[in-house]
């Protein structure tokens, strides 16, 4: 579906909302970020997950957001959701949680696309939506696939450990993720968002939260 903004509603927008230039430009940017993850998610349907093993070598055809890649076996896809980690969605009633989707989104592009990866995958490979559990190595600078990608988002601070459900590595990647928000890296280094973090945790962890319970 495509989404057409006519000039004088978005004149309407600006004045209604009084939307700045700079501000206006952030919006524009997240939603094109949003129709093309949401391309990418539509041709990209999960299947054929357990075609792929632990240990196999892969190469990352695409990326569906900050925690979802299309890879590929001997010309066999499925999707992979990176395991212990979650990154914002796009959303466009709040272009400053879109802006770090996007961030994450356009790092994971320049870092992964095209790249092969050694995948690790936990004795529950598959979850809730189909899609094939892992984590994911890509080869360091002496060519051993080493670079452990989701450990990687969470030392930059643009996703978070997804400590709702426990994995082998979560104690290792909690010990980064502390690291990363003690120096506030990503978005650490932004009051509103890193509470809204510590708040999503909090309910993980099955801690009341006054503003999300209320």
């Amino acid at each position: 579906m495509t989404v057409t903004i006519k000039p004088k509603k978005l004149y309407a927008f600006i004045l209604k909302y009084n939307i700045g230039l700079i501000s206006l430009i952030v919006l524009l940017a997240a939603a094109q970020f949003f129709r093309e993850a949401e391309r990418i998610r539509l041709i990209t349907k999960p299947n054929n997950p357990n075609a792929f093993g632990d240990g196999d070598i892969v190469r990352v055809i695409d990326v569906i957001d900050g925690d979802e890649l299309l890879i590929e076996k001997d010309g066999i896809q499925t999707n992979l959701r990176i395991l212990g980690i979650k990154s914002f969605n796009s959303s466009l009633s709040d272009p400053l949680i879109t802006e770090y989707g996007r961030v994450c989104f356009q790092y994971l592009g320049s870092t992964a696309k095209n790249q092969k990866a050694k995948i690790k995958i936990p004795s529950k490979r598959v979850g809730g939506q189909g899609r094939l559990l892992g984590i994911l190595f890509l080869a360091d600078q002496s060519g051993q696939y080493r670079f452990d990608l989701g450990k990687d988002l969470i030392s930059k601070g643009y996703s978070m450990v997804y400590s709702r459900y426990d994995f082998d590595l979560m104690l290792k990647y909690l010990e980064v993720e502390n690291q990363s928000k003690f120096e506030k890296n990503g978005f650490w280094g932004n009051e509103t968002i890193s509470n809204r973090v510590i708040s999503m945790k909090n309910i993980w962890l099955g801690i009341y939260v006054p503003e999300f319970c209320s």
